[in-house]
């Protein structure tokens, strides 16, 4: 099956093949010991969905990315903390189950979240990343573009750079422990986006490399943590929602403010949208597509009744755009 986003189905056609891809990730994953029966039916829902979109050699090569760095201190941000496959891997460091955090977010159709990780490391982590890239594909498969002193965005693809036409020139790098050389791309990262080339991105900062296993956050410690890190959240100019009882209930932990987008997910959910269908509409709103906007709008009145659909709406539509995701602020705990 494919994506109905196209910027995905391009990636996966420039990305390099893997034989036996979804036997491979079988494999590792038949090496998961589940505790629970949320755990297997979540760790089944996944590989489903992964298989479903043909995803799988993305996973396994954030695994052996990850697996590269010797040191083992990285952090990968954003919508990979989703998955618990991914967390029981040892890609991430965040338990999603431990937070309610659902899955589809990685994999929706309104989001190349899939294909776009941003992994931080420590000093001497980005020569081990460009290494396993070299041993891995081959000089000519990789090349640095759009590059800082501590921002590198790696392009990867399926054929050798020269017949994609796009120029490369070799750089030598004096640091990081040792010295070594980049093929840097002569073009820009959005060229690369309209290209549907595949690109992961990989920098040392001064966030905590967090490693959140075994340990459980308190929902003060993480809005703590949002408000430090992500400043254009705008939590304290967020209003409190107030209406439906139920609703209170999903914004309580937050001050009845809605500030993560898994919130708005459960808000769906108890509404009857649920999974893909949810974030869909979250990007929908947050791009403020007027005519899906009036679709869904219509919904919330059919729902709760025009006063309180309203309501309801109307406060969604004014915050959602300055939600962050919760599993992304949980990997810099």
């Amino acid at each position: 099956m494919k994506y109905n986003n196209e910027r995905i189905n391009q990636i996966l056609e420039n990305f390099p093949a893997v034989n036996n891809a979804e036997e491979q990730l079988k494999r590792l994953t038949k090496c998961i010991i589940t505790n629970s029966l949320e755990e297997k039916e979540r760790l089944d829902y996944e590989l489903k969905l992964i298989r479903k979109y043909k995803v799988s050699r993305l996973i396994l090569f954030y695994y052996d990315l990850t697996k590269s760095i010797k040191s083992g201190e990285y952090r990968v941000d954003g919508a990979a903390n989703c998955s618990y496959l991914l967390f029981r891997l040892g890609i991430t460091k965040v338990n999603p189950l431990l937070y309610n955090i659902p899955f589809e977010r990685l994999v929706s159709n309104e989001t190349s979240a899939i294909a776009c990780f941003h992994v931080c490391v420590k000093e001497g982590g980005i020569s081990d990343v460009f290494n396993f890239l070299n041993e891995k594909y081959g000089w000519e498969r990789f090349a640095v573009v759009s590059t800082s002193e501590k921002l590198k965005a790696f392009v990867l693809t399926k054929k050798p750079f020269s017949e994609y036409g796009i120029k490369t020139k070799t750089k030598f790098i004096v640091g990081e422990k040792s010295n070594w050389f980049e093929q840097v791309a002569d073009t820009t990262l959005s060229d690369i986006e309209k290209r549907g080339l595949f690109y992961f991105q990989a920098s040392t900062d001064n966030k905590p490399l967090a490693n959140m296993v075994g340990k459980v956050a308190s929902e003060e410690e993480i809005l703590q943590k949002l408000k430090e890190h992500f400043p254009f959240s705008k939590v304290n100019e967020i209003e409190e929602y107030q209406g439906v009882p139920e609703i209170e209930r999903i914004l309580k932990p937050t001050q009845n403010k809605l500030v993560y987008q898994e919130q708005f997910y459960t808000i769906c959910s108890h509404l009857g949208i649920k999974g893909l269908k949810a974030d869909e509409w979250r990007k929908t709103i947050c791009k403020r597509k007027q005519v899906d906007c009036e679709k869904i709008k219509k919904f919330f009145y059919n729902k709760l009744g025009k006063d309180v659909g309203k309501v309801l709406f109307d406060y969604v539509y004014r915050y959602l755009p300055y939600t962050i995701l919760k599993a992304h602020v949980l990997s810099l705990m």
